[in-house]
């Protein structure tokens, strides 16, 4: 029997849009970019992570974080890929991020690594009849404490690159702040629930400027 059933996670969600955060961050059709529209890109690697180290097995289980720039679209790409291949008809995936180089402050992530946060872009999608929906976009730290994912951006891209078992979030760089260079730490899961953060300590340093 599988731990996590693709109905019961569809049904979670239903629920999840359902609550107070759906009038913020409601569901919609987010269409994913084609991977190969990104193949030029120069991916700068962040950090690696052992398979087996996340909160439910089932779900899926980070291997490598790296980031791209792409200055036609001005977008900071990160990249997650995973140690088996990712679901078919679901996924999660979240990109905390430190843009104001202070350690201290922000909201503090609620998975392992207990990294705080000024800003998180997300995405969490499932299929639906021949298109994507769900949520994707950027918060603040306050509205990311309230479950509420797009108070900052909506812009945020993504694409599935299915022969490298790897989620893409694109995420424009006036959403990042000002500071030329910010901490990041990701997250993979389930279109509802985080399972596996990378790296599990500390965070990986981004240079948004040449």
């Amino acid at each position: 029997m599988r731990l996590v059933s693709e109905a019961s996670l569809i049904a979670a969600l239903s629920l999840f849009v359902a609550s107070s955060a759906a009038a913020q961050s409601p569901v919609r059709k987010v269409p994913l970019l084609p991977v190969e529209s990104l193949a030029s890109l120069s991916w700068q690697p962040l950090s690696s992570d052992a398979k087996g180290d996340g909160l439910r097995p089932r779900l899926p289980d980070a291997k490598d974080f790296a980031y791209a720039i792409d200055p036609k679209t001005n977008l900071v790409w990160f990249k997650v890929s995973v140690h088996e291949p990712l679901p078919e008809r679901w996924f999660g995936i979240n990109i905390a991020i430190d843009s104001d180089a202070q350690a201290d402050n922000g909201l503090t992530w609620w998975g392992t690594n207990k990294f705080k946060l000024d800003r998180l872009a997300s995405a969490y999608l499932y299929t639906g009849d021949g298109y994507w929906q769900g949520i994707a976009g950027v918060s603040d730290s306050e509205a990311a404490g309230k479950m509420l994912f797009t108070s900052v951006s909506e812009n945020v891209r993504v694409a599935v690159d299915r022969a490298q078992n790897a989620l893409l979030v694109g995420v424009p760089r006036a959403d990042l702040g000002t500071a030329p260079t910010i901490r990041v730490i990701a997250t993979v899961g389930s279109m509802m629930v985080n399972n596996d953060d990378i790296p599990n300590e500390g965070s990986a340093t981004v240079k948004l400027t040449p």
